[in-house]
């Protein structure tokens, strides 16, 4: 009876020490993964020659700026993410499931993030997939960006007229 409540014992240690490292892993970026927020310094003004584009083509109210990331994921997952002004920018944010979406390493294919200008159609940026026929109808022009990233942390990338790099690695240098 003795062996028997070590085993249960062992057992229960076991289970417990592996929903430890499962919740971690839930609630934090390991370092072969990498979550992105992407910011746009463009003014509204200068979107049609920054997308190359006849003057007075962009519309706010026609149309929006999203981000497709450098990941290959599965259907039904995000490839795109609504892009915020740099004023938001905060490289203290810590990682919170349901915020942000973390890409595995398997999932990371590249460095080129690629900024669409599409048709406002409601919904959000996550929902878009480029590479659907229904949803590559509605771009207008894409702009295609080479960044350098990290991984095992939130990548805050900054899109400007002439430059894009990660926001917090270089306020650090």
């Amino acid at each position: 009876m003795k062996k028997f409540f070590i085993v249960i014992g062992i057992i229960f240690l076991l289970f417990v020490v592996l929903r430890m490292c499962s919740n971690y892993s839930l609630s934090t970026i390991l370092s072969n993964e990498a979550a992105f927020k992407v910011y746009l310094d463009i003014d509204e003004r200068d979107f049609d020659s920054y997308f190359r584009l006849e003057k007075g083509t962009y519309d706010p109210n026609k149309h929006r700026v999203i981000c497709q990331l450098p990941v290959s994921v599965d259907l039904f997952e995000p490839k795109c993410q609504d892009v915020y002004p740099v004023s938001s920018i905060h490289c203290g944010e810590v990682f919170e499931k349901g915020k942000y979406r973390k890409y595995a390493h398997f999932e990371l294919k590249d460095t080129n993030f690629k900024l669409l200008l599409v048709e406002n159609m409601g919904g959000t940026a996550a929902s878009f997939d480029p590479d659907h026929s229904l949803y590559s109808r509605k771009i207008v022009a894409s702009h295609e960006i080479p960044v350098k990233y990290s991984r095992g942390k939130i990548n805050h990338i900054v899109i400007g007229d002439g430059e894009a790099y990660e926001y917090c690695s270089k306020k650090q240098e």
